[in-house]
């Protein structure tokens, strides 16, 4: 089953804002070659800058307005995938794996074996989906499913 991240204001005001942040930036850069005369090493460095800084800035941008269309978490009958960000890879549970089960507030933590724990952050999910993941862990995981 796959659980995508719901969609939640601050993700949209999170990338309308940076894009805000870029247009001042790309305001405040032009200003700054209108007004400085600016040669040579100088103006290639700083429009490299700026350049990266834009660059960033819409990646970011376009992260956050598309977070509600990728998956968060992937459940499979053996293993649980979690989002962990654009930059890490996922990260994959086993489920022979996992000690103990617990929901502690809005967190689901899976105790491992090995002692890690991992987290699924369900302020992520929709309410539903939340539901559907805990009921498929009690069946999976029977008396190591705690607090659910």
């Amino acid at each position: 089953m796959h659980y995508h991240f719901i969609a939640q204001k601050k993700w949209k005001k999170e990338g309308i804002s940076t894009l805000v942040f870029l247009c001042i930036v790309v305001i405040g850069f032009i200003f700054m070659l209108l007004d400085v005369n600016i040669q040579g090493t100088t103006l290639w460095l700083s429009t490299i800058f700026i350049s990266l800084i834009i660059l960033f800035g819409v990646y970011k941008s376009y992260y956050y307005l598309t977070l509600p269309r990728r998956n968060y978490l992937i459940m499979n009958d053996d293993h649980v995938s979690i989002y962990r960000g654009p930059v890490l890879s996922r990260k994959l549970v086993s489920f022979d794996q996992v000690d103990r089960v617990v929901q502690i507030n809005t967190v689901i933590l899976f105790k491992l074996e090995n002692g890690k724990e991992e987290q699924i952050f369900t302020d992520f999910l929709s309410e539903e989906d939340t539901v559907e993941i805990k009921e498929q862990l009690k069946k999976k995981f029977g008396p190591k499913a705690i607090a659910f």
